[in-house]
């Protein structure tokens, strides 16, 4: 009934949707900016209570780990895991949700990285800044029925305005969510955005001044020959940058695979935060205070900011792995910091005449090695340049940010944000579009009728062999059975009329030969044919690469595409059943199913699941399932429960195994 009233309140007032971004953006970054606010002040709450307690290395060690026991708990009951938490969760709900966020969950992950960041967790304020705004966005934009466009867009102008509150930096804001969460920068989001992120910032600087964020001296680039060490500077970050990434969802992966009841993973991770804390404090929590005394020049041994480089390199990853919460942002900053002080003073040693001073080096290497990291060139220059307001180095910035981008994509093509999308099959464009090949993968896509024959027979068998199969490719094996070659009928006709129809097949065939994974996505299959002109892909085992399993042709890939935009019909059509019921107090989840629990193997109709829920969605690896009641779940699928919340949580209790309940948290 409130949504009815509502929707009918809107309707009499005679606005325009585009009327009503226009009003609801400024507000919204109003909201942001005093929502980041009140953040940072829990955080130095929670951080000066922590002080003012009995000095000594206890606290050090105990506070993470009891801050990893909250949090854990906070996760069980009022969370819920999250596949893919921060932002790269919030770039995927812009793409298959419209911008729709749970935030009614935001004070609950709010308060989980105040607890996160007051305890010294090696993690950034940036990601719950950007939350807070998108959620505040997203609700609003809900509550007033405005369309999924709309939606879309207050939510990323709730996200410039978190970012801006954050960093003081009203410009960058608006590049973050134009290029990291809309892909675009059109003329109606660029307009909102602006809105929210000046009345953020407008907040922060009434609240908190107009500094800042990184008070520096003046830099300069003192020498044209200076410019190819910022570019060497550029591949190194981006190679930290690389690692950064891979160390991130590494961890995350290994973590999971760990002997230990998810409850106690987070206070089991504070203990070692806490144990590393006490040889290197400067690593753990946020790590501004330790960049801003590089920035201003004081003195540092450059092994000691190496060693704290490496140890944030691991720590950060290591804190969102367990299931601490808070962003991967600032530690970018704080590992570019240390990497460029210590460049800078190695090559002031070298040509001291020739070099800036090494807070200049560490500055450019703060941009560069977070746009490699975050794939965004424009949003890392803008933000440096915001933060530290100075402009005399600029030239040297843009030049390494621009090296280290193109070299991190290149090498990585998932950034900080991305990655987890791309593990899971889905390709972003213009920040909206998914790629719905990369879904597919290429063992559903395969013909396993192969046509073979051995290296030995003579030219015209094989040509006799492919007619009488009415098929166009053969694959010649060796007489164990293992991939030699391949040939098609075109081949084995220009051979015959070459008077070669005696020769053995195995002469004539193509080597070596282009194969793919069962396990690869059909959109790598394509690419494979497009790059070497050809017009099939043997798909070999990965167990043994040289035994064919099946054959990908041009005919497979067209049905593979028609079989994956039905896939994703019928997906939008249950997000969109989703999205309609949810205005009746049902809920979302995704949870994964644990291996030895009871819905493991049997059939989704011989399991008792309550009437109240029901299962959306079944991801499987990278493709996505319709469930029906012959499918069986498998240890490792994640699935989409749409029901009552209690009713929700009865169904969980089907998808853990056997001994999960032991935990205090269960």
């Amino acid at each position: 009934m409130r949504e009815l009233i509502r929707l009918h309140l809107r309707q009499r007032v005679r606005l325009s949707e585009g009327t009503w971004v226009l009003i609801l953006a400024p507000l919204i970054g109003l909201g942001a900016g005093v929502g980041v606010f009140l953040f940072r002040r829990a955080v130095d709450g929670v951080q000066d209570m922590l002080r003012s307690l009995t000095p000594g290395g206890w606290i050090r060690i105990l506070a993470p780990v009891l801050g990893g026991l909250l949090i854990a708990g906070m996760t069980r009951f009022f969370l819920e895991q999250e596949e893919m938490p921060g932002v790269s969760g919030l770039i995927l709900a812009m793409v298959t949700a419209g911008g729709r966020l749970p935030y009614w969950r935001m004070p609950a992950k709010a308060v989980a990285a105040i607890l996160s960041l007051g305890v010294g967790a090696s993690v950034g304020p940036e990601d719950p800044s950007v939350q807070i705004g998108a959620h505040l966005g997203s609700g609003l934009a809900q509550r007033v029925w405005l369309s999924e466009e709309s939606i879309r867009l207050l939510t990323a102008a709730g996200a410039a305005g978190g970012i801006a509150a954050a960093f003081n930096a009203p410009i960058a804001g608006v590049l973050f969510a134009a290029e990291i969460l809309l892909g675009e920068f059109a003329t109606a989001p660029i307009t909102a955005m602006v809105l929210a992120a000046v009345s953020a910032t407008l907040v922060t600087q009434v609240l908190l001044g107009p500094y800042p964020a990184f008070l520096v001296p003046a830099y300069s680039f003192r020498h044209p020959l200076e410019l190819p060490f910022y570019l060497l500077l550029g591949v190194l970050a981006a190679g930290v940058a690389i690692l950064y990434i891979r160390l991130l969802y590494g961890m995350r992966l290994a973590v999971k695979r760990l002997p230990l009841p998810p409850w106690l993973r987070t206070p089991a991770g504070g203990l070692v935060l806490g144990l590393l804390g006490l040889l290197a404090p400067q690593v753990l929590g946020v790590g501004y205070d330790s960049i801003q005394t590089i920035l201003q020049g004081q003195p540092h041994n450059s092994i000691l900011v190496l060693e704290w480089m490496f140890l944030k390199l691991v720590l950060t990853p290591l804190s969102l792995a367990v299931g601490f919460v808070g962003g991967v942002f600032a530690p970018a900053l704080f590992l570019g910091a240390m990497l460029g002080y210590a460049y800078g003073a190695t090559l002031g040693s070298l040509f001291p005449a020739w070099v800036a001073d090494p807070s200049a080096y560490a500055m450019v290497a703060m941009a560069a090695l977070l746009a490699g990291a975050i794939h965004a060139p424009f949003t890392a220059t803008l933000l440096l340049f915001e933060m530290t307001r100075d402009y005399r180095i600029i030239l040297p910035l843009m030049a390494a940010v621009g090296l280290s981008t193109l070299i991190s994509e290149r090498l990585q093509p998932g950034s900080l944000y991305t990655e987890a999308l791309r593990q899971r099959g889905l390709r972003l464009a213009r920040g909206r579009d998914v790629d719905v090949l990369e879904s597919l993968r290429v063992e559903e896509a395969m013909n396993p009728d192969v046509v073979r024959a051995t290296q030995t027979l003579p030219v015209q068998a094989a040509l006799e062999i492919l007619l009488q199969r009415r098929r166009r490719t053969l694959i010649v094996e060796t007489p164990e059975g293992t991939l030699w070659g391949i040939t098609t009928l075109r081949d084995l006709e220009m051979a015959l009329t070459a008077g070669r129809g005696g020769e053995p097949v195995g002469q004539i065939c193509q080597r070596p030969v282009i194969t793919i994974f069962p396990d690869e996505p059909v959109s790598e299959a394509v690419r494979r044919m497009s790059e070497w002109n050809i017009g099939q892909v043997p798909v070999v085992s990965r167990e043994d690469p040289q035994r064919v399993i099946g054959i990908v042709r041009r005919e497979e890939v067209v049905r593979a595409y028609d079989l994956a935009l039905t896939r994703k019909r019928l997906l939008q059509y249950q997000l969109e059943q989703i999205r309609l019921r949810t205005l009746s107090g049902m809920e979302i989840v995704e949870l994964p199913v644990e291996a030895d629990a009871s819905a493991v193997g049997r059939p989704l109709s011989e399991l008792p699941w309550p009437p109240e829920c029901r299962i959306a969605v079944v991801r499987r690896g990278v493709g996505t399932l319709i469930p029906n009641g012959q499918l069986a779940l498998q240890a490792g699928d994640h699935v989409v429960l749409l029901g009552k919340p209690e009713a929700i949580r009865e169904a969980r209790r089907m998808l853990r195994r056997a001994n999960h309940e032991a935990g205090p948290f269960t």
